[in-house]
């Protein structure tokens, strides 16, 4: 069993080069704010690490803070996004992108679980959006299999098309 209080001394300086990351990614979140949030994600991870999952605790650590701080980043770029009015956006394109997201689907992955896994995780084609998690347990694959499928697919839209990349964050 891990010691909490050494754990989280001994890895608060991975929490805040993690947190200092996002901060320039989310500057209307404070640092302290993303701190916090990398430390919740520190405890779940001494909760739920278990030394059967042929992970080091470092790299599941690493994992359980970036999930918490990006998940914060989530929420409140979503609150800022609903809370402008929509009349004055153009529809066209988002319509666009998800032709052309369908194509590169098509292009750039070579099976179909692999394209089932990022259609369900950007909500496309009208499948539910669904997170990393649900999806790993969805298709009974480890979590770090559905991170490399998608890393490959961002990688692929963003040399093949930059101007699309922000789609798919």
């Amino acid at each position: 069993m891990l010691d909490p209080d050494e754990v989280i001394i001994k890895f608060d300086p991975l929490v805040h080069k993690l947190a200092h990351r996002f901060s320039r990614v989310a500057p209307q979140l404070s640092h302290e704010d993303l701190v916090q949030e990398g430390r919740i994600g520190l405890l779940k991870a001494i909760e739920t690490y278990n030394p059967s999952f042929n992970t080091t605790f470092m790299t599941w650590a690493y994992y359980k803070i970036m999930g918490e701080i990006t998940t914060r980043c989530k929420r409140f770029n979503r609150k800022i996004t609903h809370s402008l009015p929509m009349w004055h956006e153009d529809p066209e394109p988002f319509f666009l992108a998800e032709l052309e997201i369908k194509s590169l689907l098509e292009d750039f992955l070579t099976n179909n679980r692999s394209k089932e896994i990022v259609k369900y995780r950007f909500g496309l084609l009208g499948y539910p959006e669904l997170t990393r998690s649900q999806i790993a347990e969805k298709f009974r694959v480890p979590i770090t299999k559905v991170d490399s499928i998608l890393y490959q697919f961002k990688r692929s839209v963003k040399s093949r098309r930059p101007d699309l990349a922000r789609f798919i964050k």
